[in-house]
This record gives structure tokens, sequence and C-alpha cells, in this order.
């Protein structure tokens, strides 16, 4: 039998994400459409990207550059209650080409699906548009990867 993914935590059922639009200042509103057909990283920071947020945006663009041709299975998300504005993150952009900002508060309706977890925590959405895993703040780019890589050999699906 194919070993589950053991670094991450599984959101045992998985939750099936609920409609949202969120409005996107240079491009169309990002709804849930656009999260199907893709295996997507989310990363909620609230009003602020400290050092511990910055080092999840290093982690996940590693992780997604380390996927090889597997890369455009998965995309990288961050909810900001700023946009790009956020503190901490605006600097940070230009080294995250591939990234999407997505602007809401915490109580927005994409951002308050995802469960109150610590600073650092990554979400991972499969491309049927549920929340399935989460990486906890101390589970290292490596683990994240093992598991990431282990989804897409499995998996039929984005």
């Amino acid at each position: 039998a194919p070993k589950a993914p053991s670094n991450g935590t599984l959101i045992t059922p998985a939750r099936p994400l609920d409609s949202f639009t969120v409005a996107r200042r240079d491009s169309d509103p990002y709804t849930l459409s656009d999260l199907r057909a893709h295996w997507t990283m989310v990363l909620p920071v609230g009003s602020r990207c400290g050092p511990t947020c910055q080092q999840r945006l290093y982690d996940t663009r590693q992780i997604h550059d380390a996927l090889g041709e597997d890369r455009i299975r998965v995309c990288r998300i961050v909810l900001a209650s700023d946009g790009r504005r956020t503190q901490g993150l605006a600097a940070l952009l230009d080294q995250h080409p591939r990234l999407t900002v997505l602007e809401q508060p915490s109580d927005g309706p994409l951002a308050r699906q995802f469960p109150e977890a610590a600073a650092g925590t990554v979400f991972l959405v499969d491309p049927h548009g549920n929340l399935m895993m989460r990486f906890a703040p101390d589970v290292e780019a490596d683990g994240m990867l093992d598991d990431l890589e282990h989804l897409l050999k499995v998996s039929r699906i984005g």
C-alpha cells in the first residue's frame, strides 16, 4: 500500500472550500474555480509578513522550483490583509514572481475558511478545491516537498 504523507497533518475529512470571490487590482477576481485544476499551497499572513512568513515564502518558492516539470501542477497563494502593501511582504515580491497575493481580511470569505493556526502554517488545497493538509511552522521545506511529491505521484488530478 502507498505510504501516507508523513510530514504534514492530513485534514480529515478534507474540507471543501465554500465559493468565494476576491477582487484583484490588476486582473480578474480570484474565485474557487481558479483554485481548481492545481494543487495550491496557501500561506495566510494577516497584516504583517515577519521573519517566519518570509522564511515560509522562501520555502514554498524552493519547493515549487524543486518540483521540476511538475511545478505547473502547483500554485502558491499568500492571503494578506493589505495585499501587496502588507508590511514585510511588499519588498519581497520581486523575488516571488509566480506568487499570487490575495488581499483579504482574516474574516473575509476565503481567509475565514482556513483554521486558526500559528504564523508560518502552510495549507494545501487539492485540485478539487478541498482543504486537505496543513504544514505546521516546524515542518521543514524538505518534509513539505516529500509530501507534495508523493501526492503528485499518486494523484491523477491537477
